[in-house]
Order: C-alpha cells, then sequence, then structure tokens
C-alpha cells in the first residue's frame, strides 16, 4: 500500500515518514512498509507502552509542536 501511494504522488520512501499515536496501525505500517515513523506520545498509546514493544518508532515526541521545534533547530 505504502509502494502505491509513494507512486501516485511521485515520493520515495526516503522522502516520506509515517505519522500516528496508535502503535499498532500507524506506526507498525510504516516499519512494515520500511519507512521513517514518528510517534507523537500525547494520543491512543504513551511512550511507555511504545517503548516496551520489539519494533520501535523512529522518532518519538510528545506532540507534534515538538516535532515542528526539533526540525527547526
Amino acid at each position: 500500500m505504502i509502494d502505491i501511494a509513494l507512486d501516485m504522488i511521485g515520493l520515495t520512501k526516503e522522502d516520506v515518514v509515517m505519522v500516528g499515536d496508535n502503535y499498532h496501525t500507524d506506526i507498525l505500517f510504516g516499519i512494515n512498509g520500511g519507512i521513517r515513523t514518528l510517534h507523537v506520545n500525547s494520543g491512543v498509546h504513551g511512550p511507555a507502552f511504545v517503548q516496551e514493544q520489539e519494533k520501535l518508532p523512529t522518532y518519538m515526541v510528545e506532540s507534534l509542536n515538538e516535532w515542528k521545534h526539533e526540525k527547526k533547530g
């Protein structure tokens, strides 16, 4: 599914990041699809739950606002 979407919008896996707050759907979808992942801790699954998983997201932030500020710095 990721490959089809990327073909449609003309991007590569290196160009995108899967963002989500649900480890089981958003983050695993990105990990299994071979793209970077950004877990937002303020949603469905908190950081303690995510850190216990075998496969970890590439990045973790408390909010998208935090990601915005990190990328500028």
